[in-house]
């Protein structure tokens, strides 16, 4: 069956996929195939059979390819929901706010066929990732544990209202079944429990070898408390203390995410 990830960046969608590439033959999980640059984890054999040869993927760049991709998300998706149960396999595929619009979110939402998750994160510690990524330059296998970051408040109001409307109506557009998971509940696990309690959440069998060499993700930022390394955290926990009386408790709470506040 294929399953989609409704996720935002930063909220550990990497280190979950290569988790479930952990298991054997019987999960197979993408990367980034929506990309806005590239599309990334596309193999050239799944191009060819998505568009049949159209477009010959060795002919276009790296945008070309992406910009097809996403013209076309619901015939990529339809090829691995295919796939998926020709070859009787899980088949995880990511979904961020920026990939889809919304009107084709809703029709994977409403496929039958398709299997939903939601993935979350604490608020704070994943738009202070973002900005440490930014500011690396660098988005996987960095550690950013001592990094400072100077954050944007006007730049924070308009990205928390953009993924908070975004979770409302994946809430409420999701049936009843679709589970949720916070990034907390499987990070800090052993690799190999992680991925059984990923697994029995979304009533999926986890007998399987566990392949721990391909473990390749780690957790990029250690630092017990993420907010000491904003250089004006002062300034930022005012600005959330003033426009943010409803959420700001919550939006302090570390396990604290956007499905929380729905």
């Amino acid at each position: 069956m294929l399953n989609i990830i409704f996720a935002r960046p930063r909220t550990g969608t990497n280190y979950l996929i290569n988790l479930l590439n952990c298991t054997g033959t019987n999960y197979y999980a993408k990367g980034e195939i929506f990309h806005k640059t590239k599309p990334y984890s596309l193999k050239e054999e799944e191009w060819s059979l998505i568009f049949k040869n159209e477009n010959d993927l060795s002919k276009l760049s790296e945008l070309e390819a992406a910009r097809l991709v996403r013209n076309n998300p619901l015939l990529v998706i339809d090829y691995f929901k295919q796939l998926a149960k020709s070859q009787k396999q899980e088949i995880f595929i990511k979904v961020f706010p920026s990939h889809l619009d919304f009107n084709t979110v809703k029709k994977i939402l409403d496929d039958d066929s398709i299997r939903t998750m939601i993935l979350d994160r604490s608020i704070i510690e994943t738009y202070i990732s973002v900005n440490k990524a930014q500011t690396a330059n660098k988005w996987t296998k960095v550690d950013t544990s001592n990094l400072s970051v100077d954050l944007d408040l006007q730049a924070f109001d308009n990205w928390f209202e953009k993924m908070k409307n975004w979770y409302v109506r994946l809430q409420e557009e999701s049936p009843n079944e679709t589970p949720t998971f916070n990034y907390n509940e499987f990070a800090f696990l052993d690799p190999e429990k992680a991925v059984h309690k990923i697994l029995e959440k979304l009533n999926l069998k986890s007998d399987f070898e566990f392949q721990i060499d391909k473990i390749k993700h780690k957790k990029q930022d250690s630092s017990k408390d993420i907010l000491r390394t904003v250089t004006n955290r002062n300034e930022f926990i005012q600005h959330l203390q003033k426009n943010y009386t409803t959420h700001y408790e919550a939006i302090m709470v570390k396990n604290c995410s956007f499905c929380n506040l729905i």
